[in-house]
């Protein structure tokens, strides 16, 4: 079995994408909830959050053009660390999607 393999231009477009959308539709919801009408603030500075965010993960693919990012992990934070680092962030994304999956299916 071969070794596929995404593209910086692909990696990009998936991290804006997926930056976005969590900025301007995960985020301030559980937010908005709690304010009401001050409800564009944390939008906006989710919407921030996520442009930098952005920034960040183009920049990195910039640096380890070749690399995953599970092997950028390794290398920036050694075997273990990174490993340890690459499992907080799979955790991370299952919790999300679960998340996000289970508050769609309540509706």
């Amino acid at each position: 079995m071969g070794t596929d393999q995404i593209f910086p231009r692909q990696f990009m477009i998936i991290v804006i994408l997926y930056a976005i959308g969590t900025a301007i539709l995960v985020i301030p919801a559980s937010v908005a909830a709690e304010v009401k009408q001050d409800a564009w603030m944390p939008q906006m500075v989710s919407i921030a959050m996520g442009v930098v965010l952005i920034w960040l993960y183009i920049f990195i693919s910039k640096k380890f053009p070749q690399c995953s990012i599970f092997e950028i992990n390794e290398k920036v934070f050694g075997k273990w660390l990174g490993k340890f680092i690459t499992l907080g962030l799979a955790l991370l994304h299952s919790f999300f999607a679960h998340k996000f999956f289970f508050m769609w299916a309540i509706l």
